[in-house]
């Protein structure tokens, strides 16, 4: 007895394992980026710190405690250093012409 294969089956197969693997990238995808959101956002914020917090995301994020830890870190203002101007400038002597 001959056996036939049905070439439509075949393709269907493939078919399907192609569109199974596309899907499965895009997860895998979308899955790393929400992952590491907290040190994509500290890169586009430019924050001072975004070296840690990638690290600490990167090394700890699976906790979700440090992942929630890591996005405040990159959601919070950067402190900017407070400039005192001191004008210790005496006042010039009257010149001859006021006087």
């Amino acid at each position: 007895m001959l056996c036939y294969i049905d070439p439509s089956a075949t393709t269907s197969a493939a078919f399907l394992f192609i569109i199974a693997l596309v899907v499965g990238v895009i997860v895998l995808a979308v899955s790393a980026a929400l992952y590491m959101l907290p040190a994509i956002v500290a890169f586009i914020r430019k924050k001072e710190n975004k070296i840690a917090i990638a690290v600490l995301n990167l090394l700890l994020g699976w906790s979700m405690i440090a992942w929630v830890i890591a996005l405040v870190l990159a959601l919070t203002k950067d402190k900017k250093p407070e400039v005192i101007v001191i004008n210790n400038v005496q006042p010039a002597e009257a010149s001859a012409e006021d006087k």
